[in-house]
């Protein structure tokens, strides 16, 4: 078992604001201590640093979505000017259609399932 030292949110020590490498200077650091990784609040600590499976969908769609962003401006400013070949307008909407799809889907599961990208 590993201990950590940590600097309690109180002086209470009811739970825990940081965790540390070594001891700190107790000037600085009045509510510091030590815990082991079975201690329920470091356990606390490292569950709350965790991020949910929610926040990480959110995540990677969001990363899509940027994606798809960035591949649809230069077709659309190609559309838009009048200058767009056959092959950009329709990769032009399957980007559209793409982003649309990765906009849809249900984050809440435990692992998203994305859409392929347009080649």
């Amino acid at each position: 078992m590993a201990i950590h030292f940590v600097e309690f949110s109180d002086q209470d020590q009811s739970s825990i604001r940081t965790v540390f490498a070594s001891a700190q200077d107790a000037e600085i650091y009045q509510c510091q201590g030590e815990v082991g990784d079975d201690d329920p609040r470091y356990m606390a600590f490292v569950d709350s640093m965790t991020p949910s499976k929610l926040e990480l969908n959110k995540a990677g769609r969001d990363r899509l979505l940027q994606i798809a962003t960035l591949s649809i401006a230069p077709l659309q400013d190609a559309v838009d000017l009048d200058d767009a070949t056959v092959s950009e307008t329709a990769l032009l909407k399957a980007w559209k259609q793409y982003r649309v799809a990765v906009n849809r889907i249900d984050l809440t599961g435990d692992i998203a399932e994305w859409p392929v990208q347009p080649a």
